[in-house]
């Protein structure tokens, strides 16, 4: 890809830079937030390289900590995904939190009103 300077003329970028430049900013977002706990964790008088390597062994150690992270967290994720279509959308949401609140009411309402074969009514209360 070839991009064009007014001083240079046109300068290629690598395609790893490409792939790259939408990460560099919450990467730097990760490495500012590992910095800082780690500062904070030595300044209360531990350890933080095991702190912060127990941090991830408790998040991601065993394949039941890595379901129970991705349990944990979807919601929340789905949660922020829903935010940012309403607020990209230009209509005023409940907050996230009422999103995930009212989004979980009515799967349980759909589920328990609606009949049919469980794999039908999953199908019915994810739409």
């Amino acid at each position: 890809m070839k991009i064009k300077n007014s001083l240079c003329g046109s300068i290629t970028k690598s395609k790893l830079s490409i792939i790259f430049e939408p990460l560099k900013h919450p990467l730097q977002a990760i490495g500012v937030g590992l910095l800082l706990g780690g500062l904070i964790i030595a300044l209360s008088g531990f350890n933080p390289f095991e702190a912060i390597i127990g941090m991830f062994k408790g998040g991601f150690g065993s394949a039941y900590y890595l379901t129970t992270t991705l349990t944990r967290s979807v919601p929340i994720i789905f949660a922020g995904l829903a935010g940012a279509l309403a607020w990209g959308s230009g209509y005023s949401s409940l907050g996230a939190a009422g999103q995930m609140v009212l989004g979980a009411f009515t799967s349980a309402v759909v589920a328990v009103i609606c009949p049919g074969p469980p794999a039908f009514v999953v199908a019915i209360v994810v739409l």
